[in-house]
């Protein structure tokens, strides 16, 4: 829903009159992947360091493409 109305608002605008996002699009709570739990253990650091970097947007949604080419 959030893509389709950012691709098209003028569409949605004319179709929908309120849009109530109630929950979180993902919960982490369960997550096995070790290098990300090692990352949330030490998140202060590593927002810390991805700011003082300048490092806003580490993996975008087209990342992989980017890579490809």
């Amino acid at each position: 829903m959030f893509l389709a109305a950012s691709l098209n608002p003028e569409y949605f605008n004319s179709k929908i009159n309120l849009f109530a996002a109630l929950g979180p699009v993902t919960s982490l709570n369960n997550m096995k992947v070790p290098a990300m739990v090692a990352t949330a253990a030490h998140w202060p650091e590593v927002e810390y360091l991805a700011l003082k970097f300048g490092a806003y947007d580490l993996l975008n949604a087209n990342w992989a493409e980017e890579e490809a080419a």
